[in-house]
């Protein structure tokens, strides 16, 4: 039994081994998210005061 999952586990591995550019291509991918998440949270801390004073109004 031992076996049969180590080796399952093995082929998976290989499987979803990545080469380096793709490891690369992800790796510029999540950059690019994380630079897109910083801006929108500086954009949302600058306009959050906005928009509790128009909710206050309300």
């Amino acid at each position: 039994m031992g076996y049969a999952l180590l080796s399952g586990w093995l082929l998976t591995a290989e499987a979803g081994a990545q080469t380096p550019a793709e490891i690369d291509q992800l790796t510029h991918q999540w950059l690019a998210t994380e630079r897109q998440i910083s801006r929108l949270e500086a954009d949302w801390l600058a306009q959050q005061p906005i928009l509790e004073l128009v909710a206050g109004r309300a």
